[in-house]
């Protein structure tokens, strides 16, 4: 009897010892969901960021691309007008001086 007591209490001790080690697993289960919980949400508002920052960054690259255009476009029209301002120079020369010699 004495032999079956011990077992017992032997028994209740370990059941004792695996209900706390069930509870402090659990407890560390309940804290690891609620820190994936926040780092999912964190995650999240990050993955919202990189797509709004890859949106401005599109947004950045047609405007570089239109400046660049533009710029082309200024620099042909500089280029005309130098063109357009030497012919009328050198038509005003040769009327000027040109015309004289010939008279």
């Amino acid at each position: 009897m004495l032999k079956n007591t011990s077992t017992l209490q032997a028994a209740t001790d370990a059941l004792g010892r695996t209900q706390a080690i069930s509870q402090e697993t659990d407890d560390i289960a309940v804290d690891v969901i609620g820190e994936l919980g926040s780092q999912k949400a964190a995650l999240i508002r990050t993955r919202d960021r990189l797509a709004e920052t890859d949106e401005e960054v599109n947004k950045s690259r047609r405007l570089i691309t239109e400046i660049g255009c533009r710029i082309f476009q200024n620099r042909i029209i500089v280029i005309v007008v130098i063109i357009v301002e030497l012919v009328i120079l050198a038509g005003v020369l040769y009327w000027k001086f040109g015309s004289k010699k010939k008279k």
